[in-house]
């Protein structure tokens, strides 16, 4: 998030107001809580050449959940702001603003492997690519809830 400007005219003077993202408070949930100077950004594809395997990579806004679920996240950035009149000086407006982001969700589960010798024959065959047993309180995450029944069993696709 980067410093925002506001020109206008005022009584034939031009004034402006610009307003600098200072903080980031993020609520992640679970009960954790971070505040940071860094909005975050996207990560990218690659780095140097090499492709960049983006949950192996800590971020400055990265959070490591300990329990599978739906967590609602939410983000209130604080700005600070200042003004000038005709050209003038910069002032600082006292005080600052909080602004709280549209809500998100973390839709966190747990990743098991299994590893298996040759190709998989069929999808029904030990080790490939079978339905994921939910745990009781789990849901399956939205992409994949077409495939489990309102009681978490699988259905398939």
């Amino acid at each position: 998030m980067e410093t925002q400007t506001l020109n206008e005219i005022l009584l034939g003077i031009p004034v402006e107001i610009r307003v600098h993202p200072q903080t980031f408070q993020w609520n992640y949930g679970d009960g954790s809580n971070d505040v940071t100077y860094d909005p975050g950004e996207p990560m990218p594809d690659s780095w140097q050449g090499e492709t960049v395997v983006k949950t192996d990579q800590e971020t400055p806004t990265s959070h490591v959940y300990t329990e599978t679920g739906r967590f609602p996240v939410s983000l209130t950035t604080t700005f600070v702001g200042e003004y000038r009149v005709g050209g003038g000086p910069w002032v600082v407006i006292p005080g600052s603003v909080d602004v709280q982001a549209s809500p998100g969700e973390a839709d966190i589960w747990r990743v098991a492997a299994r590893n298996v010798s040759g190709s998989c024959r069929s999808s029904s065959h030990w080790g490939c690519n079978g339905p994921v047993t939910l745990e009781p309180g789990d849901s399956p995450p939205k992409i994949f809830a077409d495939q489990y029944d309102e009681n978490g069993n699988w259905v398939g696709n």
